[in-house]
C-alpha cells in the first residue's frame, strides 16, 4: 500500500519477490529438486542451485525457514551479478529480515536489479522514487522508471503512473487519466488496481466517466497488442 497526499492507494508488490530461479533446456529444474540435491548443488556452487536453496530457505517451503541464511544466499549470488537476488535481497531490507532495515541498500539493490535489465525492479525502485523512501523523492525519476517498466508490460506498473495522476504527484492531477491506466492494470491482472479505479471513478462526472473510459479503450487496444510480462 502507498499512501499519497493523506489518501491510501493500493500497490502490487508482487514484483518485488522472484520466487523461481532461471531456467533453461540446458539447466536441471532446481525449483522442483530435493532439498539434499539443492544443497549438495549449492555446495558445488552452481547458481540457480543457490538461489533456489535461498528461496526455499526465506519461504520456509520443506525447510525451517531462515531468513539470515537465505540472505547470505542472496549476498554470495549478488556478488556474481545475479538478478533475481538483486531483487529478492533487496525485498528483505526493506523488511529488516535476516538483515538490518536499510532503504537506501534496497533502493541500490533494486537499481543494480533495473540497470541489469530487470522491468520490474524499474517498477518497484519507481515507488521508492515516488514515496521518498531510501531515496531522495523526485516524482520525475519515477514516472521514467514507471514509464520505462510500463513499455516492458510490467502489469503492476499501469497502476503505478494511474497513481501519479491519481495523486498530481509530478503531473497535472487528472482523474480521467487516473482512470484509464487504473484499468489497464486491471486487466493485465494487477488486483490492486480494480480498487483504485473504483476510487477514481466515485470522483468522475458523467461526462468525465466518458472520457475515462474512451481513454481506457484507447490505453487497452496500445497495451494488448503484445503479451504483458509477469515481471
Amino acid at each position: 500500500m502507498l499512501v499519497m497526499l493523506g489518501v491510501v492507494w493500493g500497490c502490487s508488490q508482487e514484483d518485488m519477490r522472484i520466487t523461481t530461479s532461471a531456467s533453461s533446456e540446458h539447466q536441471a529444474d532446481w525449483n522442483t529438486a530435493s532439498l539434499d540435491e539443492l544443497r549438495q548443488a549449492a555446495r558445488q556452487g552452481q547458481a540457480d542451485a543457490m538461489f533456489a536453496l535461498a528461496v526455499r530457505l526465506e519461504t520456509g517451503r520443506g525447510v525451517e525457514r531462515s531468513d539470515r541464511e537465505a540472505a547470505q544466499l542472496y549476498r554470495q549470488l549478488v556478488e556474481r551479478g545475479y538478478v533475481g537476488a538483486m531483487i529478492n535481497l533487496a525485498a528483505m531490507y526493506m523488511d529488516g529480515r535476516g538483515v538490518p532495515l536499510d532503504l537506501s541498500e534496497a533502493a541500490h539493490l533494486y537499481r543494480r536489479a533495473a540497470d541489469s535489465g530487470s522491468a520490474g525492479a524499474k517498477n518497484t525502485l519507481g515507488h521508492l522514487y515516488l514515496s521518498g523512501r531510501g531515496v531522495p523523492q523526485d516524482f520525475a525519476i519515477a514516472r521514467k522508471l514507471f514509464e520505462e517498466a510500463v513499455m516492458a508490460r510490467v502489469p503492476y506498473a499501469f497502476a503505478s503512473l494511474g497513481i501519479m495522476y491519481a495523486t498530481g504527484s509530478g503531473v497535472a492531477q487528472d482523474n480521467v487519466e487516473a482512470y484509464a491506466w487504473f484499468a489497464v492494470g486491471e486487466a493485465a491482472g494487477d488486483r490492486f488496481a480494480k480498487d483504485n479505479r473504483v476510487k477514481v471513478e466515485s470522483k468522475l462526472s458523467t461526462a468525465e466517466a466518458s472520457r475515462a473510459k474512451d481513454r481506457a479503450d484507447e490505453l487497452l487496444r496500445q497495451f494488448t497488442k503484445e503479451q504483458v510480462r509477469t515481471r
